[in-house]
């Protein structure tokens, strides 16, 4: 394995870490996994709030803890609730700003892997 694949992680956390809008996120393993599940969704909204809690697989936060969490991030606005063709559910929606960063900072990182495993191979 190429050594410098440990710094470029690196490097990630620490552009992840310095973000606002991901720091949050990433704090906890279970809301970086809430996140990366509502973006992977982010063309279909979630199909309500327990159900999207009941499909977390991390276990880093309780139930209450990562409703809590989700509430946190409704309030500051990282987070949209949205009506549901149901009227006991919510959608929930990640910011746009949000998408956008994550998108970019993930594709940077996969960018400066791919090229750092190009080179490593050349050589």
């Amino acid at each position: 394995m190429n050594p410098d694949a440990f710094r470029l992680e690196l490097d990630h956390e620490r552009r992840v870490g310095v973000s606002p809008r991901l720091s949050v996120f990433r704090r906890n393993a279970t809301a970086w996994e809430l996140l990366l599940l509502l973006a992977s969704e982010s063309d279909s909204a979630s199909d309500g709030l327990y159900d999207l809690v009941g499909r977390v697989h991390t276990d880093h936060l309780s139930d209450p803890a990562l409703l809590k969490f989700i509430r946190d991030r409704r309030k500051d606005g990282m987070l949209h609730f949205e009506p549901h063709e149901k009227r006991s559910k919510w959608r929930i929606r990640l910011d746009e700003d949000v998408l956008d960063e994550l998108k970019m900072t993930l594709a940077v990182r996969n960018r400066l892997i791919c090229k750092d495993t190009r080179k490593a191979t050349r050589a």
